[in-house]
C-alpha cells in the first residue's frame, strides 16, 4: 500500500480512514505483547523508514544534527518505554494520533494513521526536529526523521517545503568523474582546433610562406 499525500487524505472519510490496512510485512514481525515487554530495552528499527519523500529526504541538514540524533538514538535504547514515557525523556515523547491531525498535517503515511499501531513522535532536541514512528512491543519503528519541522506547518517555524534530494558518496564521485570526461572532451576539441589551425598555417604550405613573408615584410 502507498502512502497517502494531506490531498488524497482530505478525500477520504473517517470510517475510510480507520479501514486502511498497514503493509502485509507487519504481519511478519509483529508478536502478541508479552508481560515482560515492560522490561525490555527500546528497540529501534529502520525497516520502515522512508527517506525518498521530498519532505522527509535529510536533505539541507548540518553535520551537527546527524550528531544529535545519533545521540538521542543511542540514549533511548537504553531504557524502557515506560522510562522514556515517565523519565527524563517523557517531554521529548509525545503519544500521537496522527488521525485526529489530519488537517493540520502535511504528509501521511499509513502505518502512522492505523489505530493499533502504538504511534508516537520522539523530539531530538530543540530545534533539530522529530522522529515520527510507532511501537510495535518494545521496538520502534521510524518512519520520518523530520528535521526540517515538515509534518507540521507551525507558527514558530517556516511552512513545509520540499528538499533538495541530498547526494550519496557515489553520486558525488559520479558527478567528478563526467565533469572530468566533459573537460577532457573540450580539451580535445581544443587541441584540433589548435592542430587545424597549425596545419593550415605552417611553413609547408603556401599560406605559411606568404604568412611568413608578410612578418618579413
Amino acid at each position: 500500500m502507498q502512502a497517502l499525500n494531506i490531498n488524497e487524505i482530505q478525500k477520504l472519510t473517517k470510517s475510510q480512514i480507520e479501514s486502511i490496512k498497514s503493509y502485509s510485512l507487519l504481519g511478519t514481525i509483529e508478536k502478541e505483547k508479552s508481560d515482560n515487554t515492560k522490561n525490555k530495552k527500546i528497540v529501534i528499527s529502520f525497516v520502515f523508514f522512508d527517506r525518498d519523500n521530498p519532505l522527509f529526504n535529510l536533505g539541507e541538514i548540518q553535520d551537527s544534527w546527524y550528531l544529535a540524533l545519533i545521540d538521542l538514538i543511542t540514549d533511548i535504547s537504553k531504557i524502557t518505554k515506560s522510562e522514556l514515557r515517565s523519565g527524563e525523556y517523557k517531554n521529548r515523547y509525545d503519544p500521537h494520533n496522527y488521525i485526529d491531525d489530519i488537517e493540520k498535517l502535511n504528509y501521511l503515511h499509513p502505518l502512522l494513521i492505523d489505530v493499533q499501531r502504538e504511534a508516537c513522535q520522539i523530539r531530538i532536541t530543540k530545534g533539530k526536529g522529530r522522529i515520527h514512528g510507532f511501537f510495535i512491543d518494545n521496538i520502534y519503528y521510524i518512519v520520518f526523521l523530520d528535521n526540517h519541522h515538515n509534518m507540521y506547518d507551525s507558527p514558530h517555524y517556516e511552512k513545509s517545503r520540499k528538499l533538495i534530494q541530498p547526494k550519496t558518496e557515489y553520486e558525488i564521485l559520479e558527478e567528478d568523474y563526467n565533469e572530468l570526461c566533459s573537460n577532457l572532451v573540450l580539451s580535445k576539441q581544443t587541441y584540433l582546433k589548435i592542430d587545424e589551425f597549425m596545419y593550415k598555417n605552417c611553413i609547408e604550405c603556401e599560406k605559411g610562406e606568404k604568412f611568413i613573408n608578410d612578418i618579413k615584410i
